[in-house]
């Protein structure tokens, strides 16, 4: 009886035993080894934008398996461009590095923004002496004001310095001001003459 009762309780160990060899045999196998990132691409390395316009980045992580392939984004200058879940915003002129990183690696690209272009636009509206004036800006240096009554007068312009503009009317006047959605006023250099313009 004795023998029996012992060879019972040996028999109860080697299973406890073996089943719990079993189980981490099991557990050792459902946990397969992770795929580290070994590099990252973009599919721009440089980008160039206006004010306002928006760009999206892609990107790729390498190995196509790896057990992480989430991405990091952060913009070197955020006041120029900000970079949201791959997407750019252009916000001012200036240049800024969008940077994406997966694990250990990163790459990058440069972002460009320029002042939106005024070519080709029509603006209309008044001038202080309550005159009728149309403003069109021809290509990216040239423009006409129209005044009715007056007829046309050509001119130049800049808008490098947006949005801060500045016309210079052959022998008339030199005006400039800050466009602020889509409507301008502009000033000579003495303060006597003002036009304020929305564009069409």
């Amino acid at each position: 009886m004795r023998k029996l009762s012992f060879f019972l309780v040996v028999l109860v160990l080697m299973t406890t035993i073996l089943t719990s060899c079993e189980k981490e045999v099991i557990c050792e196998c459902e946990k397969p080894e992770a795929t580290e990132v070994t590099g990252i691409t973009l599919d721009k390395s440089t980008l160039t934008l206006e004010i306002g316009g928006w760009q999206i980045l892609t990107a790729t992580v390498l190995p196509a398996n790896a057990t992480d392939k989430s991405v990091v984004w952060a913009s070197s200058n955020p006041i120029v461009a900000t970079i949201v879940d791959g997407i750019v915003t252009a916000l001012t002129v200036g240049t800024t590095t969008i940077i994406a990183k997966a694990g250990t690696h990163t790459t990058t690209c440069k972002v460009t923004v320029n002042p939106p272009s005024l070519a080709g636009t029509i603006w209309k509206g008044n001038d202080s002496e309550g005159t009728q004036c149309t403003l069109k800006f021809t290509n990216a240096t040239n423009c006409i004001m129209s005044r009715v009554g007056s007829g046309d007068k050509f001119g130049t312009y800049s808008a490098l310095s947006y949005p801060i503009i500045s016309v210079n009317l052959t022998g008339e006047h030199s005006l400039s001001g800050t466009i602020i959605n889509n409507t301008v006023t502009l000033i000579n250099t003495y303060g006597t003459y003002s036009v304020t313009l929305t564009k069409q």
